[in-house]
């Protein structure tokens, strides 16, 4: 009768022990494991890279709006929940973009982490109950740079690609 681990030249038995992976088992094993370093590292890369599309919050440079907001700041803000910044009690002047522009769309979502119908509902919640007002709205990028370069205390947004020496862009910690 033939032994189930009957020995070949070497030492070398016919049958693996199943409790051991198989070489192709750790080969593919392997490839998996590569491909999710790969996959987390382009990740990475991915999300400390700029684009030019990258939405950056703008200040007037002589204003008194901190070096950088929270995003919690700056949802309260464009939310129009908060009106000042500092203790002085200077009120700050919030420019946005129609509800229709993508580039407003995209700052609700990414940068504010809400919906931009969720926007509108608190700034007309404010509007009519009398506590409140809507931000004032501008019709392009061009028309918020000039409008914030020219007022004061005034605060927006644009795609990093707009931004110029006449404000002031301030980055979300």
């Amino acid at each position: 009768m033939a032994s189930a681990t009957s020995s070949k030249p070497f030492g070398r038995t016919t049958h693996r022990d199943p409790l051991l992976p198989s070489p192709r088992r750790r080969s593919t094993k392997r490839r998996w494991q590569w491909l999710s370093l790969l996959l987390l590292c382009i990740h990475a890369y991915a999300e400390n890279s700029t684009s030019p599309h990258d939405l950056v919050l703008i200040a007037n440079p002589g204003s008194r709006t901190p070096m950088s907001l929270s995003r919690e700041t700056a949802r309260a803000i464009f939310a129009m929940r908060q009106r000042s910044l500092d203790d002085s009690g200077a009120a700050i002047e919030v420019f946005v973009l129609p509800d229709s522009s993508p580039v407003h769309s995209r700052f609700a979502k990414q940068v504010l982490g809400i919906y931009p119908s969720q926007l509108r509902l608190a700034w007309d919640r404010g509007v009519y109950s009398g506590t409140g007002q809507a931000p004032n709205q501008v019709n392009s990028q061009a028309q918020m740079l000039d409008r914030i370069a020219n007022t004061t205390n005034g605060v927006g947004y644009v795609e990093r690609e707009w931004v110029d020496e006449r404000v002031r862009a301030i980055p979300l910690r």
